[in-house]
Formats: C-alpha cells, structure tokens, sequence
C-alpha cells in the first residue's frame, strides 16, 4: 500500500476543492444564466458582488487554521499498525482480507493491477489451500511381509473391533447437529459434533496400529485415509458460526468423504473374501459384510 496517496495531501486538496467550489456557489447563485436570458431581460439589472470567505489564522503563523491541521513535523509512516489490530486466523477472515484487498488494488492500481477474475481465483485458492488433509502413507503402517490366514483374519477382527469400540451408535447424523447449529442456533451442538469428529479420530489412531498383511495394505490406507478425511470436515463443520468459510468448504466436501470411506470398506472387504471360511460366526470382521453392495438387509 505504499503507493497510496499521502492521507494529509489528499485531505487538504479535498478540502480545499470544498473552499474553491464553495466560493464558486456563494458569487453565482441566484445570478441568472446568461444561456437563459431573452431580450426583455432588463439590461440594469446589477450583477452579485464577489463575497470573500474570511479565513482565520490564529496562531498568526502565516498558514491558515484549517491547513494547521494537516502539517506536522512527525514523519508519516503508512505502513504503520495499530497495536491494538489483531490479524485475522480463520479462513473467513484471511479470505476477506484477500479479496478486499485484491478488488481496491485492482482500481487503484488499474491496468497493471491482477484482474477481478485473477484476485477472486486467488481468493479460491486461499480457500482450497486450507483444506489440505493429512495424508497417510505405507510408513506410517506396521506391514506383515510373511502371514498366514490367521493374520488374515487377525487382522480384519482387529478393524471391526476398532469400529466397535468407538462408534457412537445413539449419536444423531452430523448434517442435521450441523443444521440445528447453523439454521436453528443451538449452539449447545457444536459439542456433539466434535465428538462425532473425534470418533473418526480415534478410528485413525487405532487402525494405524493394526499389522497389515503385505496383500492388503492399499485398501488399509485408503481405510485410514477415509477416516482422517471425515475427521477433518466433521471437524471443519463444528467451526461453521466462528469461521463460515470453512465450514461450508468443509461441508461441501464431506459428501465426496463419505463415499471416498464406503468404497474403502467395500475394497477392504473384496480383499478379505479369499479368507472369507477361516473366519468364525461371531468374529466382529462379519461387520463389514454391512458394506457388501449385494447386502440385502434383514426385513
């Protein structure tokens, strides 16, 4: 913003335009315009005498009192911040700040100045840049090399029995904590919605302690990169009042979350099929038969 006129010029042109174009005024009005005047206009009629505006000059300084206001022997420092502002931290604000500042730019310094188009992509990408998830990869993962069906098996009781432990089976469904929030104010959700957040947290946590046989190690990422991604927006929508920006990018995304999760457990599930007869009855794995598409519920 250095290049922004100086406050104090600008102030002194603009008041003295004032005092010029008030000037102007005071010898003109009522004076009739010559472009309207017929020849029965009476020629004697006597022009308006000029008036002169008084201006004082107290301190007798030689610089009149209302240009006083504008000198002073302090350097003028523009970047200057006030000690009392505090930027911004939420997306929402770093977001404003961006786009404001853009579109001013744009006019002040027009045509070398981006394009409204070009500060907006920008802004967008202040958006987008937010929402950067955390990504796990294989060596953040215990992997068997040499395994048995038993580790097979092992394995896919120890995911299901994680889902067990965590799951919060008399929560309500996180778009409508999100709308009572949003639309109907009940702030006291906000609270049930971290806990829904933190259930998939702790999916996280837990499933990256679990060996993984060498075969299945794909579909234990996505598995575990499925749960991170749902934490993170479900945690993004319990922002939604205090930074608006991101819970509704939070919000948009969540729908491609939750399909990104249910096509890791369908895959999970295709890996685990070949073992499907070293599992027993009642070992929790059979849980993730719930996201076999040919699952037909029990009526």
């Amino acid at each position: 913003m250095g290049n922004l006129p100086n406050p104090k010029i600008l102030g002194a042109t603009l008041v003295g335009l004032a005092l010029v174009g008030g000037a102007y005024v005071t010898t003109n009005f009522g004076e009739p315009d010559p472009r309207f005047q017929t020849a029965s206009t009476p020629a004697t009629a006597e022009p308006l005498k000029r008036v002169a505006i008084e201006v004082e000059d107290r301190d007798n300084n030689g610089i009149e009192d209302w240009r006083d206001t504008f000198v002073t022997n302090e350097p003028i420092v523009l970047d200057r911040v006030n000690p009392d502002y505090t930027p911004p931290d939420t997306v929402t604000g770093k977001a404003s700040i961006s786009l404001l500042t853009g579109l001013l730019e744009s006019k002040i310094y027009a045509p070398i100045a981006p394009r409204n188009e070009e500060v907006i992509k920008n802004t967008v990408n202040t958006v987008r840049d937010s929402l950067k998830t955390r990504f796990y990869r294989s060596t953040d993962i215990s992997i068997i090399t040499e395994w048995g069906p038993s580790d097979v098996v092992n394995y896919g009781n120890a995911v299901a029995s994680t889902i067990y432990l965590h799951n919060l089976p008399e929560s309500d469904y996180e778009l409508n904590i999100l709308d009572d929030i949003v639309r109907g104010g009940e702030t006291e959700r906000v609270e049930e919605l971290t806990n829904v957040a933190n259930v998939y947290k702790n999916y996280v946590d837990d499933t990256l302690l679990i060996p993984v046989p060498d075969i299945l190690v794909k579909e234990h990422l996505d598995l575990i990169n499925g749960y991170q991604a749902l934490y993170e927006d479900i945690k993004g929508m319990s922002v939604s009042l205090d930074d608006p920006i991101t819970g509704l990018a939070h919000t948009k995304r969540y729908t491609s979350s939750t399909e990104g999760l249910r096509l890791a457990l369908v895959n999970l599930l295709y890996g685990l099929e070949p073992y499907a007869r070293d599992f027993a009855v009642d070992d929790p794995a059979l849980l993730l038969v719930l996201f076999s598409p040919d699952y037909q519920p029990q009526i």
